[in-house]
């Protein structure tokens, strides 16, 4: 009979009889995951009110349960029937690259202001010198008005007029070169797995990745601003920084590593 069978332990007791397992206590699982210790006693208590929204909830709980060796995917379904209601919904993820599209349109607009300008300026000039060049005489020599009767001038009492200059067209007006936008420089980490090793990675402030990376596994993170990493076994995972190898440890231990724009030289903290 179904009224037999034993009731199923809630996410909550899992989690802590796994912790407990592995002999771990929640100041060791904070210091190990950096989350804080108030939501891990709220995963360990079924209490999820104190969790800014779902999202965030889901995101503590799978890096909670792969640090503890659990499986996320068999957790996560309990996770979505115990969350409260009206906590508000997902929100899209903005992209990495959202801030530097978003200053691409102003530099277009910028550019094609500039070349709008020199264009306009190269024109006038251009028709400008036409209309000398076309005058002739300029304005003293124009021609005698229609109706006037002829004047009878004797050979001997005509005198030669000087000859008009000819007007000097004006050179064209150089189109001005717009000065190119400077690039900011990227940091780009790229990470190669060589053994079962644990990773999280944020860019700009941001986690973009936190799990367990098998042997041969990559990854690539890309940041602005920043890109850290944080390690828990930095024998097993080969990192390039802009293309040049940097080690991160020994095999065992738990290592922080930050690169910082502009000059992208990384800050470890090992331990």
């Amino acid at each position: 009979m179904r009224g037999n069978e034993p009731e199923k332990p809630s996410l909550g007791a899992r989690l802590r009889e796994r912790r407990r397992e592995r002999g771990l206590t929640l100041d060791q699982v904070e210091r190990a995951t950096r989350i804080r210790r108030r939501y891990l006693v709220a995963f360990e208590a079924d209490d999820y009110t104190v969790f800014p929204s779902p999202v965030h909830a889901r995101g503590l709980l799978r890096a909670y349960a792969q640090y503890l060796g659990l499986d996320p995917a068999d957790l996560l379904p309990d996770l979505d029937r115990l969350l409260p209601t009206g906590t508000g919904g997902i929100q899209p993820a903005t992209s990495l690259w959202h801030s530097a599209r978003s200053a691409t349109p102003l530099a277009g607009v910028v550019l094609l202001v500039l070349c709008l300008i020199g264009l306009a300026l190269f024109l006038f000039g251009q028709q400008y010198a036409a209309l000398l060049a076309s005058s002739g005489t300029g304005p003293g020599g124009g021609e005698s008005q229609p109706g006037a009767p002829p004047l009878t001038v004797r050979a001997s009492d005509q005198e030669s007029p000087p000859p008009s200059p000819t007007p000097t067209p004006w050179p064209p007006t150089p189109t001005p070169v717009p000065t190119p936008t400077p690039t900011p420089a990227l940091i780009v980490i790229e990470a190669r797995a060589l053994g079962r090793v644990w990773v999280q990675a944020e860019t700009d402030g941001r986690v973009v990745y936190s799990g367990i990376l098998q042997a041969g596994d990559e990854r690539r993170w890309v940041g602005q601003q920043r890109v850290f990493l944080w390690v828990g076994n930095a024998g097993l995972l080969e990192v390039r920084s802009n293309g040049q190898r940097y080690p991160l440890g020994a095999p065992g231990e738990v290592v922080r590593v930050t690169w910082t724009a502009p000059t992208g030289a990384p800050q470890a903290e090992r331990r």
